[in-house]
């Protein structure tokens, strides 16, 4: 009893702590406007690592590795798991062809680093070596509470996803993503920026998903990632359901009307970690849909977070470039989104069934629903004119939209990863997937 009192005398502590916060940055919303002919990107790509005998790393090595490359790369949940980061580069007056620069660079390097410790890492939506049931965390307090607190007030207790059952909130450490970051001119524009997002990242999933196993079992989903998330960090409680409250992952319950509405979802959640000095960046941290406004010195980033890592650089950019250039056009044109039931559709359409299921888009006569491969035509050329016109279209984007076109009428990856698997596989092969994922590129 004691101990459920302090939880809530602290829980009450942070979210006084956070609304101050807010408060102070809503206050001083001239600091955040940018003027000047800039575009700061940046990237962040997570990736796993495994032993050549598809045994799991140590986080002693793991953390080598992450000392190897310095300031470009993190730790993150899982013991196995990395997070490379890309400064932020200003792709308007450098050029696109800085950030694929970037991104090669760092992937290469902490290739050269996991070599170098005996281990090899995965790009790839999940890293599906691992059993679920033995994952090792990262030794820290947030990595411990966190997947505790979802584990033990998580609605439904028992979770499966396809053949896996009981499933713990440290799956996730298992998923890795590839998250562009984008500087918004101001708060009215970072929270147009934001919603646009939302609308976009099912039409990025379908082209691009690429997480499907875990622990050499099939989940039977294109990309399982974020269906991973909203089923281990359900904490709703009965009367919540009932009113229809969300979980913190995925989408928004309404579209928000401006940073000071985004700020007052945010503090509804429980903070789990107790730091007052920094709620407000735990309220973001632990805000998981499927893109956020981060607050970062006087710049408001949009995070865009929906997209598992690709196998290759060139791939990690090109699906970057597509969200850019879809979030440029959609600006330009102030154009009307969908509204958020049909992005579910297309979200559940995207991470179930890739390139072959329906989207709804944006038509001259409205709203219409399509063939997803239609609709990743008109998709993308709407990106390629949202680069054109914001004066990022040149030979790299061109070449990275050359490759995403030729991807329109394929399978998208992790189904053609599951054809070549399920060709040669018997009763959940892992060596037979390890070299599956070294053909495909995945694995380095």
């Amino acid at each position: 009893m004691i101990e459920i009192q302090i939880e809530e005398q602290q829980e009450a502590v942070m979210r006084h702590a956070f609304r101050e916060q807010a408060r102070a940055v809503l206050a001083r919303d001239d600091d955040f406007k940018k003027s000047g002919k800039t575009f700061l990107l940046g990237v962040e790509i997570e990736l796993g690592l495994i032993h050549g005998d598809l045994s799991q790393p140590t986080e002693q090595i793991r953390n080598t590795v992450v000392q190897g490359c310095g300031s470009m790369a993190s730790t993150e949940l899982g013991a196995a798991q990395v997070e490379l980061h890309t400064e932020p580069l200003d792709i308007l007056a450098e050029g696109p062809s800085v950030l694929l620069d970037e991104i090669d660079r760092i992937s290469e390097i902490v290739v050269r680093q996991a070599h170098m410790q005996g281990v090899h890492g995965i790009f790839h939506g999940t890293n599906p070596f691992i059993d679920p049931g033995v994952i090792v965390r990262t030794d820290a307090p947030k990595y411990r509470k966190v997947p505790n607190f979802h584990d033990s007030n998580r609605r439904n207790r028992v979770v499966r996803l396809g053949e896996i059952s009981h499933v713990g909130a440290d799956i996730v450490s298992l998923t890795n993503s590839v998250q562009t970051n984008i500087e918004a001119k101001d708060s009215i524009d970072a929270v147009d920026k934001l919603n646009r997002s939302f609308q976009i990242g099912p039409m990025v999933v379908a082209l691009s998903a690429n997480a499907r196993f875990f622990g050499g079992m099939d989940t039977g989903m294109q990309d399982v990632r974020m269906e991973a998330w909203e089923r281990t960090h359900d904490t709703r409680t009965q009367e919540e359901l009932q009113s229809g409250a969300l979980t913190r992952i995925g989408l928004p319950a309404h579209y928000y009307e401006s940073l000071e509405d985004y700020f007052d979802e945010i503090v509804q959640r429980p903070f789990i970690l107790f730091d007052p000095d920094h709620a407000l960046q735990i309220g973001i941290g632990l805000n998981w849909q499927d893109a956020r406004i981060k607050v970062l010195g006087d710049s408001l980033m949009v995070e865009f977070r929906p997209i598992s890592t690709q196998a290759s650089a060139q791939e990690n950019f090109s699906v970057c470039m597509f969200y850019l250039g879809r979030l440029l056009w959609s600006q330009q044109h102030a154009e009307e989104i969908l509204p958020l039931n049909y992005v579910r559709e297309n979200r559940d359409s995207a991470m179930q069934k890739g390139t072959f299921g329906q989207l709804w888009v944006r038509s001259e006569s409205g709203f219409v629903r399509m063939a997803t491969e239609r609709a990743l035509e008109i998709e993308l050329f709407r990106a390629r004119e949202g680069l054109m016109f914001g004066e990022m279209w040149n030979e790299t984007t061109s070449n990275a939209f050359e490759l995403l076109h030729g991807q329109i009428y394929q399978p998208c990856p992790s189904e053609r990863i599951n054809r070549m698997y399920r060709k040669n596989a018997v009763d959940h092969d892992l060596s037979v997937l390890h070299e599956v994922l070294l053909k495909t590129g995945g694995l380095k």
